[in-house]
């Protein structure tokens, strides 16, 4: 079993005995026992886990990320996985070849909901992981997990479905706020969902980032001429690496940087490597220069797209390699007249 990795704690111990006190009327082992074997028509979700434990384990898991500093401290070992976007199967796979916590220690880099069919699941067993092993397994917020966004993209939805309760889509909401937006792996691997901001001036400024967090798609705040003021935040969630050099901003206000800029802000911020979280056909994505890399953990997103998914492993020598989940064709299903009827693709591990 690994030990906590997290360096410092940022709260005082009156604040810990408020959510353990939480935490044994959730009874999340049985929560996270239930979570694991959720799927057959007799243990679906709705079935085995009420809305009341749900918003519980909103309100729980948010005192955990209120002890924590909203930028992480963390000590290797650690897997760093990205976007799972509601692929639960997927999140098992992840688990079942890397280890279930607590047994490894875990960073996500965000994006857990929408898209998938599977959202509610993916995020309760994220939060009830939090909440039981709060030292060795850590969740950054991602741009999905704004409301204006998963209002928009399948979670609202799906939580209203399954559920019926526009309270519980708020808890999560709530939760959300409160995560942290960046970590530091012993001070020389900087994680974050989206990207660098050019307001961002030294580790302090990510440090000193007030929760809770209100953020809102591609909408930053504005001068009195209209102007657009970039936010740290909000490029902390929205900002992209790309091929060109210097920062680029969009009509909506995304930022996007090249890897000059990566340069720069490895030497500014004394680090070796920036770890980002976005779409990558391989699994992963590494940049000009190798300073930065973007890891995606969704395979075949979407079910429609035959990518493969990747997660960072980060030894405790600081040593990076990659877990591949790869796609592996499979025969092609084909109707009466031997026409191609749907193209099946599974994914194998390397």
């Amino acid at each position: 079993m690994c030990g906590p990795i997290a360096k410092k704690r940022t709260e005082s111990d009156e604040t810990e005995k408020c959510y353990d006190e939480d935490l044994d009327d959730l009874d999340v082992d049985h929560l996270i026992h239930r979570l694991l074997n959720a799927g057959s028509p007799k243990t679906c979700l709705t079935k085995v886990v009420k809305r009341g434990e749900l918003v519980q384990l909103c309100q729980t898991v948010c005192g955990v990320f209120k002890s924590q500093s909203v930028m992480l401290d963390l000590e290797p070992p650690v897997k760093i996985c990205g976007d799972i976007h509601g692929q639960y199967g997927d999140l098992l796979r992840i688990f079942d070849r890397c280890g279930f916590p607590p047994t490894t220690n875990y960073l996500f880099l965000g994006n857990y909901v929408d898209r998938g069919r599977h959202s509610l699941e993916t995020i309760c067993l994220l939060f009830a992981y939090k909440v039981r092993y709060p030292g060795n397994f850590f969740l950054l917020r991602g741009n999905h997990e704004i409301a204006s966004v998963n209002k928009k993209f399948g979670f609202y939805n799906e939580v209203l479905e399954r559920y019926q309760s526009v309270q519980l889509f708020n808890a999560f909401q709530d939760a959300f706020r409160m995560m942290p937006l960046t970590a530091l792996i012993t001070s020389r691997i900087l994680c974050m969902h989206g990207g660098l901001s050019q307001k961002i001036n030294s580790l302090k400024d990510l440090r000193r980032i007030k929760r809770p967090v209100y953020v809102r798609a591609n909408e930053e705040k504005k001068d009195e001429k209209g102007n657009q003021i970039p936010t740290i935040e909000h490029d902390l969630l929205w900002s992209n690496p790309d091929g060109r050099k210097g920062w680029r901003r969009n009509k909506k206000g995304d930022v996007f940087f090249g890897s000059d800029v990566v340069d720069e802000y490895a030497k500014k911020l004394n680090i070796d490597l920036i770890v980002t979280s976005g779409q990558a056909d391989c699994g992963y994505k590494l940049f000009p220069g190798e300073k930065l890399i973007t890891i995606f953990s969704a395979p075949n997103y979407q079910g429609h797209n035959y990518n493969a998914a990747g997660v960072l492993d980060v030894n405790e020598k600081l040593e990076c390699s990659l877990h591949i989940f790869r796609r592996m064709a499979c025969p092609v299903k084909r109707g009466p007249d031997g026409k191609q009827e749907e193209e099946l693709i599974k994914y194998a591990d390397k």
